[in-house]
């Protein structure tokens, strides 16, 4: 992707680097891109979906603040069965 001038992305754009780049390259993989959030403890998680404005990531982040593991608020990559797992893709 091409961005001429900065100030012309979207600001959704440019909290997500890569995303348009990493749709495509993981098509056919087992692994995939979502809209949502997943937290887990112990080496067991839940995916949080909802439309945007639901509260994933403030569910997200108050799953943390009370001790579970925090893989992510708004996109993380998931593996399909029969082996799922979440993977973090933006987090400080």
């Amino acid at each position: 992707m091409h961005a001429p001038d900065l100030a012309a992305l979207p600001a959704w754009s440019l909290a997500h680097p890569f995303l348009k780049i990493l749709h495509p390259w993981l098509r056919g993989s087992p692994i995939q891109i979502v809209h949502a959030g997943a937290v887990g403890h112990g080496g067991r998680g839940v995916l949080i979906v909802g439309k945007s404005g639901s509260g994933k990531s403030t569910l997200s982040l108050a799953a943390q603040a009370l001790g579970m593991d925090y893989l992510g608020d708004d996109y993380v990559a998931v593996r399909r069965p029969p082996a799922p797992r979440a993977y973090a893709l933006y987090r400080i």
